[in-house]
């Protein structure tokens, strides 16, 4: 019995938080995005730091910040259709296109001493690489800014300008991740002379890189329990690294030699990264 518990594999089970699809519905992670707007109206300042501040909001949760949302004016605002909106997709060269509309502003408002008017946005997103749900959808919200009594709407224009910035970054919340607690196995052998508690080591700290350097080492081994558990852990370390399909090939070949315990709920998370 002895002899047989040094040969087994151990388990390490490891907690991360799993990026999952925004409230709207729509599933960014991974997918390049544009948002776009019809230049020419009366409302392009509006449209355009609306934009900005939505891309902004985009660009921290799902590129760490970097400016990789793009921004683009049209010539024409009808683009409810679904050829419209993929005629946008290649024009930007994105796989989700954000368009935004017109905004409309409602009469003047009175609750208590405040004066106000209801800026409503309306956008239109397209997500190309969205499966079944091939189609444009619609998303509203409407905020209440601050209005003088005596300003007209011409004169009520630049106030909403000044605020677009913010109302798009506010918008930007339904779209942006939500998370959820996930938890893997990582395996490992009682044994200080090769990678499989340095491989374990790293990964609890979130070091994938270093984790599958070590876990490469393993793999001469004719055993084809270790081999398999090897390549399991390489496989996991794949998909944490933002590798899907290389993960998908490392665990094919970790079921081809020996079947594992932990095998099954990666599969299905690998799976479900596809739709």
């Amino acid at each position: 019995m002895l002899a047989f518990a040094a040969c087994s594999p151990s388990v390490y089970q490891i907690s991360v938080e799993g990026r999952q699809p925004s409230k709207s519905g729509l599933d960014l992670a991974g997918k390049s995005l544009a948002v776009v707007y019809e230049g020419q109206s009366g409302q392009a300042a509006f449209k355009h730091a609306f934009a900005e501040g939505f891309a902004k909001a985009l660009e921290k949760d799902y590129f760490d910040g970097e400016e990789a949302v793009g921004l683009f004016t049209v010539d024409k605002e009808d683009y409810a259709s679904r050829d419209s909106m993929v005629s946008l997709i290649m024009q930007t060269d994105a796989d989700v296109v954000f368009f935004i509309q017109e905004p409309e502003i409602g009469p003047l408002k009175h609750t208590g001493d405040k004066t106000s008017s209801v800026v409503g946005v309306k956008m239109l997103a397209y997500d190309s690489l969205g499966g079944e749900k091939d189609k444009v959808r619609n998303f509203n919200g409407s905020v209440n800014v601050s209005r003088e009594e005596n300003l007209d709407e011409a004169a009520f224009r630049p106030v909403i300008d000044s605020e677009a910035l913010g109302l798009g970054t506010r918008a930007a919340s339904s779209f942006l991740s939500t998370w959820k607690p996930e938890t893997y196995g990582i395996y490992y052998y009682d044994s200080f002379k090769d990678g499989w508690l340095s491989g374990a080591k790293y990964a609890s700290e979130f070091n994938w890189k270093d984790a599958i350097s070590q876990w490469l080492t393993l793999l001469g081994t004719k055993n084809r329990e270790k081999k398999a558990c090897a390549e399991y852990n390489i496989a996991l370390g794949c998909f944490m690294s933002g590798q899907p399909e290389l993960a998908v090939k490392w665990l094919d070949r970790a079921d081809a030699d020996c079947p594992l315990s932990q095998s099954s709920t990666l599969r299905k998370k690998l799976e479900s990264t596809k739709r």
